[in-house]
Order: structure tokens, then C-alpha cells, then sequence
């Protein structure tokens, strides 16, 4: 059984992520109820209006630049026809629900998918949208008891020197903020890690042998060749890679980023690699969502039918002339160019034109 538009429509509503479709011209047609939660707003306010209307810059924040960040992306996704995954603004809101309220500082990680009518124009923009105010505060905070803490290691390393005390107070920052360090010595070939590295692996401990070598042996074969391409890419300075690794406790396949820089010695040669790693795997999943939803609605758009221009109509017959210059009786040419289906009859008039006598005895 194929689900109807308004099967559609009610699952779109109940998506679990925050996801706002517009037209082209920057109309707001459809939110999810997430959605709505989320940016403050209702359905029946905000349906119909173009978006920055409904979504202003504060006034009175003269550094607002969410408005012009949004709009940047949106012409693009419309002039490349293109998705644009944004970087964190941030864009303030207010509820629309109270006149009064005042604007809430929020920051967003936005993405902004075309989807394309038959022709390849964009019709529709899918905005889907992360509310990340929580982790930027809470990163703000992290940084403040780094910053803290660095202050503190340094009069710990002047009095005592000791080392360990120094790598556990770090972990305490890093285990709060669920991401793990890393520092690879291509030199030596050896690493150093976090403990919060190792358990993305699945190993309970910190283990002790490790290296680049042992790390792209967790890595699922497809993306074996991808790892080693970036983190070898001697024309950079700074690498991002996200990949699949299979984890040794439940052999799960999980995916990972890893962001950091390289190190070169003065012959400009690579010789260490520092960064950071995260479980990106739910990430993952809500973008696998998200394309399957956007292959829904292309389906959808491409069993949509519509009947519009000028009619070549004769003028005596009244048959119509198709693209290919034939002439077809009306109800023929409309059926195949839209949903429409006929049943025939006798208007009174033609009925009594056509049959008097039967007509006659009737009355």
C-alpha cells in the first residue's frame, strides 16, 4: 500500500529532528514539531511567511551576523544548487507566542538541502537545523577551567613537577566534553592518548602499544586507503577525517571524526600529528535520515501532475491540439496531463437535441 500526501505530511510533522521546509522564494511552508519546539515558534504563525521575517536579527546586538550568515547559504543552495552544511552562528531568537519576550541567544549548526522539481530547478530547501547553545556553553565553561586548570598545572609542575597529576586533571576537561586527544610521533612511532581515545575504540584501559599503524588497522577496510591519503597529505596543515572503525569490545562499526594539525620539523618534513576524535555515529544516522526523507520528497513531487499554459482548442469541435500537433478529443488530453478522470452523460439540453421523441415521453 503507497502512502498518501497526507501520510507524508503526518510523518514529516513527527520527524524526530528540527527540519523547516521553504520555497524558493524563501516561504515557509512546512515545519516538523520538533522544529517548532525548538525555535519557539507555532505552525500556524510562521506557515506562509518568508523566513526572515519570521526570523529577524536582534536589533539591539549591533555583532548579529546570523541573518546575512542564512541568507549567504540559502543563495547558495539556490545559485549552485548545491547542499550547504553551515558552520555554528550564532542567530538569536525570541518566542513568537509572547509579545513581549525578548530575544534568547542561541547558536545553530544549520543545513540547507535543494530539492529539485523535474526540470533540476530547486523548489523546495530543506533547513535543518542543531541547537547547539548548550555544548557552546558548556565549551566556554571547558575552556575556562582549562584555562583554570592550566594556571594550576603550571604552579603544580614549579612545586612538584609532577606529570601525572598534570595528564588527570586534563582527562577531568576532556571526558566532560566526551572527546578524546591524541598525539602521534611518526619519528619514534609512538602515541599519546587520551583515555577517552582508547574507549571510542571499546578498550577499557589505556593500552600500551599504539601508533598510526594500530589505528588504521581498526578501520574498516573500504576506508583504510581514505585515512591514510589525508593523514599523509604532506600539502596540509590540518586534516579532517571521518571514517568507520570496528570497536574490539562488541565488534561494532562505529564513525568517527578526527580533526587536528600537523607538525614539521625544519626540513619540512611531517613528523607529528595532534588533534582530536569523536563517536560521530548518531550524526551519521540523522544524516542518512535526512537524505532518505529528501529522496521521499523528490519521489513524491515526481507523481505530481499539473495541468497549466495555453490550450490550442478548436473552436467548433473543441478538441485539443497536443505537443506533437494531433488533435485529441478534450477529455483524452486532459486525462493524460493531469489525475483528472471522466464519466460521461447528457446535459438536458443536448439529451432533448439529440433524442426528442424519447425526451417527449419522459416529460
Amino acid at each position: 500500500m503507497e502512502l498518501s500526501l497526507l501520510d507524508y505530511e503526518q510523518i514529516f510533522k513527527a520527524l524526530p529532528q528540527p527540519i523547516m521546509i521553504m520555497r524558493a522564494d524563501l516561504t515557509i511552508v512546512a515545519a516538523s514539531d520538533v522544529y517548532l519546539k525548538t525555535t519557539l515558534t507555532k505552525r500556524e504563525e510562521i506557515v506562509g511567511r518568508k523566513v526572515f521575517d519570521v526570523f529577524p536579527d536582534d536589533p539591539d546586538d549591533v555583532d548579529a551576523k546570523g541573518h546575512q550568515a542564512l541568507k549567504n547559504s540559502l543563495e547558495r543552495v539556490l545559485r549552485e544548487k548545491v547542499q550547504d552544511v553551515m558552520a555554528t552562528i550564532k542567530y538569536d531568537i525570541k518566542n513568537t507566542c509572547d509579545s513581549n519576550a525578548e530575544f534568547e541567544e542561541r547558536h545553530w549548526q544549520p543545513v540547507n538541502t535543494p530539492v529539485f522539481d523535474e526540470h533540476h530547478e530547486v523548489r523546495f530547501i530543506i533547513n535543518q537545523v542543531k541547537d547547539v547553545t548548550d555544548i557552546i556553553r558548556e565549551h566556554a565553561t571547558a575552556e575556562r577551567l582549562r584555562q583554570k586548570g592550566k594556571q594550576m598545572e603550571a604552579q603544580i609542575i614549579l612545586r612538584t613537577q609532577d606529570v601525572k597529576i598534570r595528564e588527570e586533571r586534563l582527562n577531568v576537561v576532556l571526558d566532560a566534553s566526551n572527546m578524546g586527544v591524541w598525539e602521534f610521533d611518526l619519528v619514534n612511532q609512538t602515541a599519546w592518548r587520551s583515555l577517552r581515545y582508547d574507549q571510542i575504540f571499546g578498550y577499557q584501559s589505556l593500552q600500551t602499544d599504539w601508533g598510526l599503524e594500530i589505528f588504521i588497522d581498526h578501520v574498516v577496510p573500504e576506508d583504510k586507503e581514505m585515512v591514510r591519503e589525508k593523514l599523509s597529505n604532506s600539502a596540509v596543515d590540518s586534516f579532517l577525517v571521518e571514517c568507520r572503525i570496528i570497536r574490539v569490545d562488541d565488534q561494532s562499526i562505529r564513525w568517527i571524526s578526527s580533526q587536528g594539525s600537523t607538525h614539521r620539523n625544519e626540513a619540512g618534513t611531517i613528523v607529528r600529528l595532534m588533534g582530536t576524535i569523536n563517536d560521530v555515529t548518531e550524526r551519521k544516522a540523522s544524516e542518512s535520515q535526512r537524505e532518505m526523507l529528501i529522496s521521499q520528497l523528490q519521489d513524491a513531487l515526481a507523481h505530481v501532475k499539473k495541468l497549466s499554459g495555453l490550450l490550442p482548442i478548436c473552436a467548433s469541435c473543441k478538441m485539443v491540439r497536443d505537443d506533437g500537433g494531433y488533435w485529441n478529443q478534450i477529455e483524452v488530453y486532459i486525462g493524460s496531463h493531469s489525475e483528472a478522470e471522466f464519466s460521461h452523460s447528457l446535459c438536458p439540453g443536448c439529451a432533448e437535441k439529440l433524442y426528442p421523441g424519447i425526451v417527449k415521453i419522459a416529460k
